[in-house]
């Protein structure tokens, strides 16, 4: 399977939102589920279709499912994603620990986002 990744998330996400396209929540889903077989930056953004109920009915658990797989591959937005249902208690047992971990993995890998976090928690130990 020879897919180009890339261009079908940009497509996806342009029936998602409509933007110079027909809204098309289906063919979205569909787009991003083909993606996603072939990396993992695909899967973080099919875990935040299924996370979110976004062209396809949500599914918490199988957007955990999709950010596990995703973040093993290196994907650090899945890794966040991860830290974030851990601290919510989304799909699975509310844990603190999970949460500073991926969210720390996440920030390793060079996520704003998680590098944001971690920063404030530092801050905060200094003090």
């Amino acid at each position: 399977k020879d897919y180009n990744a890339r261009a079908m998330i940009s497509l996806s996400k342009k029936y998602l939102e409509g933007k110079g396209f027909k809204k098309n929540p289906k063919a979205a889903a569909s787009l991003m589920e083909k993606a996603a077989r072939s990396s993992g930056s695909s899967r973080s953004h099919l875990g935040l279709m299924y996370l979110n109920g976004e062209g396809v009915d949500k599914d918490s658990e199988k957007a955990f499912r999709l950010f596990k797989d995703a973040a093993e591959a290196g994907d650090s937005t899945a890794m966040l994603q991860l830290g974030y249902m851990y601290r919510d208690g989304t799909a699975v047992e509310s844990d603190v620990k999970m949460y500073r971990y991926y969210v720390r993995m996440s920030a390793d890998r060079g996520n704003r986002d998680a590098l944001d976090l971690v920063a404030k928690w530092n801050s905060r130990k200094k003090h």
